[in-house]
């Protein structure tokens, strides 16, 4: 957090028609006090001289939640209560520019309202603390919370709700089909239309996003009869139905409980409430470990081995809320932080598979284990999730590759990087074609458009590309979250 330095009173003698006249320009609403100031906690008092410290040396914590198109929800609290009189002033600003304001002199710890009106893109929250009629800054406080606005996003003329429901429509022709009685799968054609367990949990969510009840019954019923001793699903079956990979995958294993939560905000009547606990609780015995590191999978051990794209912050925040098990929140926190530590400070890339202390273990599967690849690639559309819930981890990290991408010139990846930015291949896919457009929308608003018009007209014809394009859509449309 930064605190912008007291200005001096020629300074500000300078400045203030100049900042009156900008807040006369927006349009504001002073803070109801029903709605923005709580009052002081029982037994708080408000500050005496000498009894705190400067205002410029607090810390003021904030969030700030997108509700509906254009429109967000902000909080703020302060270590010590504001004086009376005092003015607290709050922004929304946009690349550098307020895009919103309001303010008030209740006074208080606790501040909260709506910002309404406010366009498409990121969103910063900021806080000044003015002395009384705006006579001198005292301490300001530059991005306390930051969302993506995730409503309203258009690549083109079409709404990316009508592309991402095309999508899911030629994505469940050519890759689901019957399993049985009741049942469902997802296959691979590549691979010999086998099935794993991501693929029906990729499935379990795109079902869920185009209100496809039925498909996503038959898809749930089929992992269900796939379980492991643990209550998770095995990760691999063939195409005679026998399990030839044996544990669960632990990203599979949070898509489908992530599905099933949301399934069952939208189909309170079909049991999946249930089903989500007991999912989500067999993740936390098994593919958790004691100090909170996401596991590969349940058979894997005790392991330092991780794998960045099976960790879900987004997830994890559900999980606390669904269950009332606040280790999830913990989870959430320290995983997103190692994710912090560990990606590239230039591109903000992660590679494929990290041990815990941030060496590269070796995976003899994986063909560039060290670099951004085939499964790294999926990092930036779970970064985007916890990003919109206020993450400020994945801000953080998402800002580094929209600014590698702004700097690069160009949002068509070509499919794999080192964590450096150097390419692997020179060819396109697309899987990269969807991490651009989530990492573009950091890189400025041309970017963003250009990386979403490149997403809307890129057919794959791969299962593992045709998902996680299907995926991106349903994402950026709004249409996966809880």
């Amino acid at each position: 957090m930064m605190v912008r330095p007291i200005i001096g009173a020629t300074t500000l003698a300078m400045l203030l028609p100049a900042l009156l006249q900008a807040n006369a320009s927006h349009k504001t609403a002073t803070i109801p006090l029903s709605d923005a100031v709580a009052s002081l906690p029982q037994g708080s008092k408000l500050p005496q001289n000498g009894s705190t410290p400067p205002i410029d040396t607090w810390t003021i914590k904030g969030s700030l939640r997108e509700t509906a198109p254009n429109q967000a929800h902000w909080s703020l609290t302060s270590s010590y209560p504001v004086p009376p009189g005092k003015i607290v002033d709050v922004e929304i600003h946009q690349n550098g520019h307020k895009i919103w304001q309001t303010w008030s002199t209740q006074g208080g710890r606790l501040w909260q309202g709506q910002a309404n009106n406010l366009p498409t893109g990121n969103w910063s929250l900021d806080v000044g603390i003015f002395q009384p009629n705006w006579a001198s800054l005292d301490g300001w406080w530059n991005n306390v919370a930051s969302v993506n606005s995730l409503n309203s996003l258009n690549a083109t003329t079409t709404s990316l709700k009508t592309v991402a429901n095309q999508a899911y429509n030629s994505w469940r022709k050519t890759y689901v089909i019957p399993a049985g009685p009741g049942m469902l799968r997802v296959i691979r054609p590549q691979n010999q239309n086998d099935t794993v367990s991501e693929g029906i949990g990729y499935g379990m969510l795109l079902a869920l996003s185009n209100n496809d009840l039925s498909t996503f019954q038959g898809l749930w019923t089929y992992a269900e009869k796939y379980r492991d001793a643990y209550g998770l699903m095995n990760w691999e079956i063939n195409g005679s139905a026998q399990v030839i990979g044996t544990g669960s995958a632990t990203d599979a294993d949070e898509d489908m409980a992530y599905a099933l939560v949301l399934a069952h905000q939208k189909w309170p009547h079909h049991g999946f409430g249930v089903d989500a606990e007991t999912l989500i609780n067999a993740i936390l015995a098994h593919d958790i470990s004691p100090s909170n590191r996401v596991l590969p999978g349940d058979s894997w051990g005790p392991t330092q081995i991780m794998n960045p794209s099976y960790i879900f912050p987004a997830y994890y925040q559900v999980f606390a809320q669904f269950t009332g098990n606040d280790r999830w929140n913990t989870i959430a926190q320290q995983n997103s932080e190692w994710l912090a530590q560990n990606a590239n400070s230039k591109t903000g890339l992660l590679p494929d598979w990290i041990n815990a202390n941030g060496t590269i273990p070796a995976i003899s599967w994986d063909q560039y284990p060290q670099d951004w690849y085939y499964d790294a690639v999926r990092v930036p559309w779970r970064l985007w999730m916890a990003a919109s819930t206020g993450n400020q981890s994945a801000n953080q990290i998402l800002t580094r590759e929209g600014q590698w991408i702004q700097q690069s010139g160009n949002v068509s990846l070509t499919s794999g990087y080192t964590l450096g930015g150097q390419p692997l291949n020179n060819y396109q896919s697309g899987p990269f074609i969807s991490a651009a457009a989530f990492m573009a929308q950091y890189a400025g608003p041309t970017f963003g458009q250009q990386a979403l018009n490149r997403l809307e007209a890129w057919h794959s014809t791969t299962y593992y590309g045709a998902s996680l394009r299907a995926l991106a859509l349903a994402t950026l449309a709004g249409e996966l979250r809880s």
